[in-house]
């Protein structure tokens, strides 16, 4: 999801993860929905990255994908960190600048890539923290989730999730769909919904894509 605005609040989903959703592709959709001229530091440090002096001092300028993902390679290590630790401050600080409030929701969070996930626990959550962000929240959810520590543990608060499994919570939701044509053989769709919820345990997303497949 690119960014939806709700209630003036700037919404950023990550859910579909994979290979393509890298450091440098959430740091590429927030720009562009925020508008690249709003983000004059973190462009001012990718330039500076890339050699790319044309690049500083204009507003308008658009920024690629791959200018951030080759601003952020580095054969050593050391100097990985340091320019993800050099953009990631930059992009920070532009973000401080927004007037929406800003919600980046991190959902089937184990299914990021390593390196991904490496970055969120670190310098992602620490700048969140210690950034003096009023109008940032992060939401974080998963089988698996990050593990509190020192540097930003003390900003978070940990909740443990139950599944939705009151049939009765779906029962609206299913009769509005056509479901006796996909399952004619169940006349009460009640008892239907309590063995479905039995067996994904009240897996959200399960269910739902058990309902959104009727017609």
């Amino acid at each position: 999801m690119e960014g939806d605005i709700y209630y003036k609040c700037i919404v950023f989903a990550f859910k579909e993860w994979g290979k393509a959703t890298s450091v440098a592709d959430i740091m590429f959709r927030c720009g562009n929905v925020l508008g690249w001229e709003n983000m004059r530091h973190f462009k001012e440090r990718l330039a500076r990255w890339l050699n790319h002096r044309q690049m500083q001092g204009q507003d308008n300028l658009q920024v690629e994908r791959n200018q951030i993902n080759t601003a952020l390679t580095a054969k050593k290590l050391t100097d990985r960190e340091e320019r993800r630790a050099d953009l990631t401050g930059a992009w920070f600080t532009d973000l401080r600048t927004v007037n929406h409030s800003v919600l980046f929701a991190f959902d089937d969070y184990e299914e990021a890539t390593e390196d991904v996930r490496r970055w969120i626990e670190s310098q992602f959550l620490v700048q969140v923290a210690h950034g003096n962000h009023r109008l940032l929240r992060v939401f974080i959810a998963g089988e698996q989730v990050p593990t509190p520590n020192i540097e930003w543990g003390h900003c978070c608060i940990s909740q443990q999730l139950s599944g939705i499994t009151d049939a009765q919570n779906w029962l609206p939701m299913f009769e509005q769909k056509d479901w006796r044509h996909r399952f004619p053989d169940v006349t009460d769709p009640l008892s239907f919904l309590v063995a479905v919820c039995q067996i994904y345990k009240g897996h959200p997303s399960s269910i739902m894509g058990l309902i959104g497949s009727l017609n």
